[in-house]
């Protein structure tokens, strides 16, 4: 890892992997197209795996009205 970011690389995660994802996006019942979601992957047998930007496409329901 050179960390020279000359090519761009796409590579999946087996489906049961779980990772955790964080982000901040003020929209609430709105669909968003196209953003980046950066994964990093802290622990188990892909520890230490560059930073990825995945493209998604998710659909946000009331977040935030159950935590009363």
């Amino acid at each position: 890892m050179n960390g020279g970011g000359c090519c761009e690389t796409t590579e999946y995660l087996p489906s049961f992997t779980p990772v955790k994802i964080t982000f901040d996006l003020p929209v609430k019942n709105e669909t968003v197209e196209g953003f980046g979601i950066i994964v990093r992957v802290r622990n188990g047998m892909y520890a230490g795996a560059k930073e990825k930007t995945y493209l998604a496409s998710i659909h946000f329901y009331n977040i935030g009205a159950d935590e009363r």
